[in-house]
C-alpha cells in the first residue's frame, strides 16, 4: 500500500514540475482561447461600470469599482493578456484578436501601459494578428487602438531585431493611409 502511495506522490511531483512552469509563465491564465476571451469580458463590464462611477456622487461606490477594477487587471487581465499575446504571437486567431483589441479599447481610460505594451508585443511578432483586426473596427474605435499600438510598439521596439523594427515601422506608418 506505501508503495502505491510513493508511485501516485511521484508522479504528481513530475506533474506539478511539468505543468506548474507553463501555468507560472502564463501568470495562471488558461491557454484556451474561449476562457481568455471570457476573462476579457469580465474585465471590459467591470471597466465600463467604473468609469460610469467616475463623477457620480456616491463616491464610495466609485471607490470600490476603481479597487475592484485594479485587482481584476492585476489578477485576472494582465495575465491573460499575456496569454494572448503568446497565442497571438504564433498564429491569428481573429476572436481573440478582437478581443485583445476591445480591452485595450476599453482600458484606454488607464495610466496602465503594459496593455498598450501588449499589443506591441503581439505586432512586433504577428503584425497581421493587430493589424488585420484594427481594420475591421469602427473608425472611432480604430484611432484609439491605433495610437494605442503606437504608443505599446515604441515601449517594446528595442525588444526585437533591428530588422523587425525597422518592418514594423514601416507597416505602421502605411496604417493611416
Amino acid at each position: 500500500m506505501n508503495h502505491n502511495i510513493g508511485k501516485i506522490i511521484l508522479v504528481f511531483a513530475l506533474l506539478l514540475g511539468v505543468v506548474a512552469p507553463s501555468w507560472a509563465a502564463t501568470g495562471g491564465c488558461e491557454e484556451s482561447s474561449v476562457a481568455i476571451i471570457q476573462v476579457f469580458q469580465v474585465g471590459i463590464r467591470l471597466n465600463q461600470r467604473f468609469k460610469k462611477s467616475v463623477g457620480e456622487s456616491n463616491h464610495e461606490e466609485y471607490l470600490r469599482l476603481r479597487t475592484k477594477t485594479e485587482n481584476y487587471t492585476k489578477d485576472k487581465l494582465l495575465p491573460c493578456m499575456r496569454s494572448a499575446a503568446h497565442i497571438l504571437g504564433r498564429k491569428n486567431d481573429p476572436p481573440l484578436e478582437k478581443a485583445i483589441l476591445r480591452v485595450a479599447i476599453s482600458f484606454s481610460n488607464s495610466a496602465n501601459e503594459e496593455i498598450p505594451n501588449i499589443l506591441g508585443e503581439i505586432f512586433g511578432n504577428n503584425p497581421d494578428a493587430i493589424i488585420n483586426t484594427i481594420h475591421g473596427l469602427p473608425m472611432p474605435e480604430r484611432k484609439v487602438a491605433i495610437g494605442l499600438l503606437k504608443f505599446g510598439w515604441a515601449n517594446v521596439e528595442k525588444e526585437f531585431p533591428h530588422n523587425v523594427a525597422v518592418d514594423r515601422r514601416k507597416i505602421l506608418r502605411q496604417i493611416n493611409k
